[in-house]
């Protein structure tokens, strides 16, 4: 009866073990995600997440400061969206998807 509860013992740690393991490798996968940034240009984006799934065009955006319009497009990955004004990130992680 001992030798069986010991036994249950070792099992029960050890399992506990191989679950805490499996646990902090998520956590480092989620880690090594690549940081996108507001600013960053669209060829550093590329590099980093290669190309989108999809890129939808939203129209226009005037900016004041340049005295011109701007194309806005968003770049849709499996899980974010990026949004793109002329050739640098504006958004780095949008909530939505369209």
């Amino acid at each position: 009866m001992i030798k069986s509860r010991s036994i249950l013992a070792v099992f029960a740690v050890f399992l506990l073990l191989t679950m805490s393991c499996r646990t902090s490798e998520k956590e480092e996968e989620l880690k090594a995600r690549p940081m996108i940034y507001e600013g960053m240009p669209v060829n550093e984006v590329e590099q980093l997440l290669g190309r989108p799934d999809s890129i939808s065009k939203n129209g226009t955006i005037y900016d004041v400061e340049a005295g011109k319009k701007k194309s806005l497009y968003r770049w849709h990955y499996e899980k974010r969206t990026i949004v793109i004004v002329e050739d640098t990130v504006k958004v780095p992680n949008e909530l939505r998807r369209e």
